[in-house]
């Protein structure tokens, strides 16, 4: 690519969940590049039906094109997710609006602890096209009783 402006100029990787991970900059063309400062937003989601009390532990397998969860029904509450890249491929583990998952290399792994209300959630990787070939699926969330 050749510039023919000084300046400074902004790039961004278009995949899901890539800009959120971090694929993101800024590049300076003949002038220092401008800081880009990245800015963790902690988000809190409410439910009008109530969190139960339940804490649950799922195990979560990735591997090329598909998850294995240790549990796909879950009573509403506390539930913890230990999530490892058992494939060769570098993907996430999204759970629909509640927590994007961060990119795994083979071997990582990633834990985090949500409140569920009562509902179905989905859950998907948002490499591109990963959720088309088979990584996307349904957690089930039930009433603690």
């Amino acid at each position: 690519m050749t510039f023919k402006k000084k300046g400074s100029y902004r790039y961004v990787c278009d995949i899901p969940g890539h800009a959120a991970a971090g694929m993101k900059g800024s590049l300076g063309v003949a002038v220092a590049p401008k800081t880009t400062t990245t800015t963790t937003t902690t988000t809190t989601t409410t439910s009008s039906a109530p969190v139960g009390t339940a804490q649950t532990t799922i195990t979560v397998s990735m591997f090329e094109y598909g998850f294995t969860l240790s549990q796909t029904t879950v009573p509403s509450g506390q539930v913890t997710f230990v999530v490892t890249n058992n494939g060769q491929e570098i993907p996430n583990f999204d759970l629909e609006t509640i927590h994007a998952g961060t990119l795994l290399n083979p071997g990582q792994s990633e834990t985090f602890t949500v409140s569920l209300a009562p509902r179905s959630y989905t859950y998907q990787c948002d490499v591109a096209y990963h959720a088309q070939y088979g990584m996307i699926g349904q957690l089930t969330v039930t009433p603690d009783t």
